[in-house]
């Protein structure tokens, strides 16, 4: 099957070109500069960005499935305009434009942000509502496009189907992710202090399985949670000792001394034009990170099954070590 990919560079898409091209389907990839994760695949690549309709249409046309990965991930709000640009109006071109050109299925991949967070003794499933005007930046913009997304699919001629993750960890993260960047970095011995909280952290593998399985399974204008075990920073660091051998001298920095940290790293990357280590978003998703994440939902249509996270902590760990 002929299959176009947007996001194709990113960790999840690294995961997901890898399982296509296994199965034995074609595969077209949308690319910007950075294309290390796709070296070595047979992988047809065109240049571009998801404002580009030229780009956008010559990706699309005479595939029978699209995956719309492309996202801009900010952690610091807005300041350009980018993340509703490339996170809305770049889905609503990728979306048009499966719609024009005959696409069967459009498959995105927005976050378990994309939702409200709720109560940690409520249930978090896909009945929750979006996340609204009020929310983050990133969160907003996902939750927007994952709206559309949905309202299509069960309105119009295009099947669609949302996929949304939770934090994503896994081997293939070349560039690396925030969350590759930060195990790397406690792993080489570079991370001293750690934050307070936690998050439900999930293989890009097993994503990578879920999204080919809804390829011909799962319910159009459905969205699906992909989540796996929630774990807090301490229990990462707990595990990651038993897996390197190493000590790992992590200690748990206060609140009041993360939070000052925070504002200054933020304002220096305004300054500079950067992108900060340390902001109130990143902070705010530890500390409110959900203990129980239900997707039985994907169990049920799309045989979803996550790995153990000692696993793909384990390949991860030994993918750095080889590769990094």
């Amino acid at each position: 099957m002929q299959i176009a990919i947007t996001g194709a560079t990113g960790h999840l898409g690294a995961a997901l070109v890898r399982t296509l091209l296994r199965d034995g389907h074609q595969v077209r990839a949308l690319v910007r500069r950075d294309i290390r994760a796709l070296e070595g695949q047979d992988v047809e690549t065109l240049s571009g960005d998801l404002l580009d309709s030229r780009a956008i249409t010559s990706l699309v046309n005479g595939c029978e499935v699209v995956f719309h990965l492309a996202a801009r991930i900010s952690l610091d709000g807005d300041r350009k305009g980018e993340v509703y640009r490339t996170n809305v109006d770049g889905t609503n071109q990728v979306m048009a434009a499966c719609q024009r050109h005959g696409v069967r299925r459009l498959i995105h991949f927005a976050s378990v942000h994309a939702f409200q967070t709720p109560a940690p003794a409520d249930v978090f499933d896909e009945t929750i509502p979006i996340a609204g005007p009020d929310h983050f930046a990133y969160e907003r913009t996902k939750g927007m496009a994952m709206a559309e997304v949905l309202t299509q699919g069960q309105t119009g001629t295009l099947e669609t189907i949302v996929l949304c993750p939770t934090g994503v960890i896994g081997p293939w993260d070349v560039k690396p992710s925030r969350q590759g960047k930060m195990l790397h970095d406690l792993w080489s011995g570079r991370m001293p202090f750690i934050p307070r909280g936690g998050f439900n952290w999930v293989d890009s593998r097993d994503i990578a399985l879920a999204a080919v399985s809804a390829m011909t399974d799962g319910q159009s204008g459905e969205a699906y949670l992909l989540g796996g075990r929630y774990a807090t920073i301490q229990e990462i660091v707990a595990i990651s000792r038993s897996i390197t051998g190493k000590r790992l001298r992590a200690r748990l920095m206060p609140d009041p001394v993360l939070d000052l940290t925070a504002r200054i790293m933020t304002q220096w990357a305004r300054w500079t034009d950067t992108e900060p280590i340390v902001t109130r978003e990143a902070l705010t998703h530890l500390r409110t990170g959900h203990p129980e994440i239900n997707f039985q939902k994907a169990v049920q249509a799309l045989g979803y099954h996550p790995r153990p996270l000692e696993k793909t902590l384990l390949d991860t760990y030994h993918w750095f070590q080889k590769n990094a």
